[in-house]
């Protein structure tokens, strides 16, 4: 027992007492209106393409494309992301099923995170 103590001595010794606690720094930026409002209409285009995929575990390879094609048709989603995603699809339909859930909750925590955010900045006057 004696020795831990020395031990905490000795680091104190060495390192010297903790620092006070911080406040921590915040950067306020504005949000935009607009892009706010062109990005949850994004966020819903995609839940609303995810939505349908993730609750069909049988839905084919064909089903993913032609739902990611109606996006960019639709001006929702650029034709190189969507080159994109299409090379990140899984080969197997479990796991195309899989990776609809998880990227429908993604697209949904990020809606509820921004509204979050947008409340708080509207509740704060942006402060």
């Amino acid at each position: 027992m004696g020795r831990l103590r020395t031990l905490a001595g000795d680091h104190n010794k060495l390192l010297g007492p903790a620092p006070e606690p911080q406040e921590p720094r915040f950067q306020v930026v504005p949000i935009d209106d607009e892009k706010y409002r062109a990005t949850k209409d994004h966020l819903a285009a995609l839940r609303a393409t995810l939505a349908p995929l993730a609750a069909n575990p049988h839905a084919t390879h064909e089903d993913y494309l032609r739902a990611g094609a109606n996006l960019v048709a639709a001006g929702r989603a650029k034709p190189e992301e969507f080159l994109k995603i299409v090379a990140e699809l899984p080969s197997d339909p479990a796991g195309l099923n899989a990776w609809a859930i998880q990227n429908h909750h993604a697209v949904a925590d990020t809606d509820r995170f921004l509204d979050a955010l947008y409340a708080v900045h509207s509740a704060t006057g942006g402060r």
